[in-house]
Order: C-alpha cells, then structure tokens, then sequence
C-alpha cells in the first residue's frame, strides 16, 4: 500500500483525476454560490469546512443520490439540494447495495458516513463506480472503518483530509492513498 502525502494544492500527486480533485474541487481558491448559505446553516467553522467539501464534491460529480449513514448533521440533505436540486437523499443504518449498472455517465450514488456502528460489514462493495466519504474526526468507528478500507483491494482510490476520508471505487484506476495534511506546507481550513 503506497502513501502519497501532499498539501491542499496537490504537491506529489501524480493522477491527473485526484490532482483535480485535490486542487481544483475540495480546495478550490473560490468561493461556491452556496457558501453563504452555508456558512448560514453551519454552527462552527468545522462544520462549515465539512459541509462545503460535501457541496464541492456533490457539485463536481453530479451524484443521483446521496446515502447517508447514521445521520447526524441535519444540514447534509438541505447543502446536497443546494448542489443539486433533484438529487435523492436517504437516511440509511447501513450499507446500501446495488448491483444494477447506472445509466449514469461516471458517478451516481455517494455514501456519506456521519457515524458507523461497532461491526458494520467491511466486505460490503459497490459494483459500479461511487463515492464514500468518512467524518473521521473524533468518530472512533469511522475512522477505524475507514482506515480498514485502505487496505481492502476493492477499494482502489482513499483521500484522508484533516477530518474527512474519501472513498472512490473504480476498476479503472490503480490502487492509491493519499493523505492531504495542512503540516506538508499549507494550512487546510
């Protein structure tokens, strides 16, 4: 398993998909039509941080449908709708499965991970590309679920920012972890 480490502007990432990620969606240097409502919605700069990185990457993947595991930010679904107003949001307690292929071009399903639960199924995969994301700050199971999923060989793209995890499952690309830290140069906020 390689380590890529790298700062919010993409310093030695190689993938031309996960450089765009990095720098040009999660930290984009502009602000979102969003924001403001945002920032309204959100009780600390924290969350704020996390509910734009949501905006960013629904906004950029053009997702079907978000599915959110134990749900605790009441604000996810309403930030999702300000990205995409007909997108269809679920509360789920576990991992929804599907084995249909998507007519969608790319991405069509995100799983976000507010919080997981001792013994949540770890062989559980998609079989068409998606989008997990993991609320790995002070989450003890998701940041243990998440940091199991590094090493899996189904899982073949993971993004470890200062409090989110990003999952990306796709054959197409070789496996690759990354850790995008404010200490590799730049201040992540």
């Amino acid at each position: 398993m390689k380590l890529i480490k790298s700062n919010k502007k993409g310093k030695n990432i190689h993938s031309p998909f996960v450089y765009r990620l990095v720098a040009n969606i999660l930290f984009a240097p502009y602000p979102f039509y969003a924001f403001p409502a945002i920032e309204k919605l959100a009780v600390s700069r924290q969350e704020s941080t996390y509910l734009k990185q949501v905006f960013r990457l629904v906004n950029f993947f053009d997702f079907e449908q978000v599915s959110e595991i134990f749900p605790v930010n009441s604000h996810t679904k309403q930030v999702c709708q300000l990205a995409k107003s007909r997108i269809h949001y679920a509360e789920a307690d576990k991992i929804p499965v599907s084995n249909k292929t998507s007519t969608h071009k790319g991405y069509s399903h995100l799983v976000i991970f507010s919080e997981c639960q001792d013994g949540l199924d770890t062989d559980t995969f998609p079989k068409i590309p998606e989008v997990w994301i993991f609320r790995i700050n002070n989450r003890k199971y998701t940041t243990e679920y998440f940091h199991k999923l590094k090493t899996k060989k189904e899982v073949q793209i993971t993004i470890e920012l200062k409090q989110l995890g990003l999952v990306i499952f796709n054959k197409k690309f070789d496996k690759q972890n990354y850790v995008i830290k404010h200490s590799f140069g730049l201040p992540i906020g």
